[in-house]
């Protein structure tokens, strides 16, 4: 067993790859989680601190296991859980790849176009005739 500890961010794809699960015990600060979606997009499950960027970002998905933040004791059971079960390591796997496709930016562009076209007719309704 390895762990990394702290990573630079153009070696963590490869890292991420050769993974059988990330790890990302932060205690705050966190405003989004796009490390659990990177890690999600290369299929592997994550444990997580139950922060509220983390939290917001993994809602119901079982991919994602949210611990107390700085529950040692916590952390530890989930990891020790998803390492000792090979295959429901690998079927979270697939659940946090299928959820990562979500923020595709190909499938994103579209929404953000669509709010952007909206707030533009709301902005010229709200002005009135030129």
């Amino acid at each position: 067993m390895h762990f990394a500890g702290d990573v630079a961010d153009e070696a963590l794809p490869a890292y991420y790859q050769a993974a059988d699960l990330i790890c990302a015990p932060a205690l705050g600060g966190e405003s989004f989680g796009i490390v659990l979606l990177e890690a999600m997009a290369c299929a592997k499950p994550v444990v997580a601190s139950r922060i509220d960027g983390y939290a917001a970002l993994a809602g119901d998905t079982e991919a994602v296991r949210l611990v107390p933040p700085g529950d040692i004791d916590a952390m530890g059971a989930a990891l020790t859980e998803l390492l000792l079960h090979d295959v429901r390591r690998v079927e979270l796997g697939a659940v946090a790849l299928e959820f990562a496709r979500r923020y595709d930016w190909q499938l994103l562009v579209h929404r953000l176009e669509s709010v952007y076209a909206r707030a533009q007719r709301t902005s010229r309704a709200a002005r009135g005739p030129e």
